[in-house]
């Protein structure tokens, strides 16, 4: 659906849901969407135009403590997912100070500042929360509020039950970066009239929610992961940034059918016949139009992005098998980190606890014995 509104066009489905006790009570509030960032057609508050303004200095409302928090919140609940693609996120200051731009108009409603010329991201997806208390538990909404809505969400069928986008954000495996604000706004316009309330806004970029996709991919840890390099973070997420190996940057490439692993890289080399980061696809054009005329006769059309994915061996991304030879197929080549990152996480507290006490009474019984 398509919502126009100010300075920002909603693009996908806005959640919300609402649990109040009475006029009194306790009240929480949250809503979802995805943002077009605009340039131009909002007026700035004078005190929004200094937070908006204090973006080129990196000013952001957070401490710094809390800043770890909500990063570390996000990671650790991405790495529990079991996915193959999960990139691990960081803090942007540019979306922070959008989030503190717009907490600071104290509505409830979505939308972002001004967000300058050039900005990082053409589009974000934005969690809000809100609650009548006097403070913000950054963990609480996060975990509690946002993420707890994966109970309503079947991945299989991608079918929502109740309210899930907030969670589907939380966990879009290719919203790399994360800035929030929070602020108590006395009222809150729309929601909070009559009272005092808080209210937290998350922005994510690159957005989420793409209506119709899955918000990562299942498999083994970081053998999918966007940058074609299988670099990994010791808490299972994938990681970008790396150019080498060290201690955040683990090599669990899974590289497929006969292809040879570059352990300086940590990419595959594909065999003959077979294409894509991990070599999983076979090498052959993929549209009658490649090399054809009419259609596209020859590598000068390779200039085309379209042209490129369509015809893989006209534009030369990759060697074709000899004529009649079959396909190779080997059993995946693995990063030396491969295996222990794709283990399920460590969970044996409980296990070391209940065998603490089986100890424990087996020794007891055994004193108790006659001598």
């Amino acid at each position: 659906m398509l919502v126009s509104a100010a300075a920002l066009l909603v693009i996908s489905w806005t959640t919300v849901t609402l649990s109040v006790a009475d006029d009194d009570g306790p009240l929480t509030m949250k809503s979802n969407a995805v943002i077009q960032l605009d340039d131009t057609s909002i007026s700035l508050s004078a005190d929004q135009a200094q937070i908006s303004l204090g973006a080129a200095a990196g000013v952001s409302q957070l401490t710094q403590r809390e800043i770890s928090e909500v990063v570390d919140t996000h990671n650790r609940l991405r790495a529990k997912e079991s996915a193959s693609n999960m990139e691990h996120m960081t803090w942007s200051v540019f979306l922070a100070n959008l989030a503190a731009g717009w907490s600071n108009e104290c509505v409830w409603k979505h939308g972002n500042p001004p967000a300058g010329k050039n900005p990082p991201h053409k589009h974000v997806t934005q969690n809000l929360w809100a609650s009548n208390g006097n403070s913000v538990n950054l963990t609480a909404a996060i975990t509690g509020s946002w993420y707890n809505e994966k109970k309503h969400y079947d991945y299989d069928s991608g079918h929502c039950k109740k309210v899930c986008g907030h969670y589907t954000q939380v966990v879009w495996a290719a919203s790399v970066q994360v800035g929030c604000a929070y602020r108590r706004c006395n009222p809150l316009k729309g929601l909070c009239d009559k009272r005092a309330c808080m209210i937290l806004v998350c922005n994510y970029g690159p957005p989420g929610n793409y209506v119709g996709a899955k918000p990562y991919k299942k498999g083994p840890t970081c053998s999918k992961c966007g940058s074609g390099a299988g670099w990994c973070t010791p808490q299972r997420l994938c990681n970008k940034d790396c150019k080498s190996s060290g201690d955040q940057c683990l090599c669990a490439a899974h590289c497929h059918n006969c292809a040879t692993l570059d352990l300086k890289t940590c990419r595959c080399n594909c065999a003959d016949g077979w294409h894509g980061a991990y070599c999983t696809q076979p090498c052959k054009d993929k549209n009658k139009k490649c090399g054809r005329n009419p259609g596209w006769p020859s590598a000068a059309s390779c200039s085309a992005k379209y042209v490129r994915k369509a015809c893989l061996v006209m534009c030369k991304r990759c060697t074709p098998a000899a004529e009649g030879a079959e396909l190779k197929k080997c059993d995946p080549v693995l990063g030396p980190h491969a295996e222990s990152l794709s283990a399920p996480p460590h969970t044996t507290p409980a296990l070391s606890i209940t065998r603490f006490f089986v100890t424990l009474y087996v020794c007891v019984m055994l004193l108790l014995l006659p001598a």
